[in-house]
């Protein structure tokens, strides 16, 4: 990862054990507490669950790069299960794009209903979700927009330079 310098960013360990990263030269202000993979669809996550007994159902935000619109995706592991399947094709989910039985695209607002709907499955299912610190800073984002719309509507604040 790199900082704002462009500039291959150093780990550093604190007192307290924990690390972060700053920009190697001290050029800029930059700093993190975890890798940050902002080009591509690159991200850190977690190893998948081992699958033994039960199916895992594994969620992921996922940014429109184009839209700039929230998704949710969702794989299976393993894809066999029809019970899980069924829920996963659901019309009421509104799946916009999906490979058969393996990973599906929904919208951001489907999330909390498909939730409840493999949690009442009689087959036992580990649902991985999105961590909760993902969804307030969605909502820090989206409230400062509506702000800034508000502020440029009232002449506050000016428009972004095109």
């Amino acid at each position: 990862m790199n900082c704002y310098c462009e500039i291959p960013v150093k780990c550093t360990a604190g007192k307290d054990g924990n690390l972060s990263y700053v920009c190697a030269i001290s050029k800029c202000r930059f700093f993190a507490l975890c890798p940050l993979h902002a080009d591509g669809w690159r991200r850190v996550v977690a190893p998948p669950a081992v699958a033994g007994e039960f199916i895992v159902v594994r969620f992921e935000a996922v940014l429109h790069p184009e839209k700039k619109t929230p998704h949710v995706a969702a794989t299976v592991s393993p894809p066999e299960v029809e019970a899980v399947v069924a829920v996963l094709e659901d019309a009421q989910f509104q799946p916009m794009w999906y490979v058969a039985k393996k990973a599906y695209l929904y919208p951001m607002e489907s999330y909390s209903h498909l939730l409840v709907a493999l949690r009442k499955l009689l087959v036992r299912v580990h649902i991985e979700e999105i961590p909760s610190f993902f969804f307030r800073c969605l909502e820090a984002v989206q409230e400062i927009q509506l702000q800034h719309e508000r502020n440029i509507d009232g002449n506050a604040s000016q428009p972004a330079d095109a």
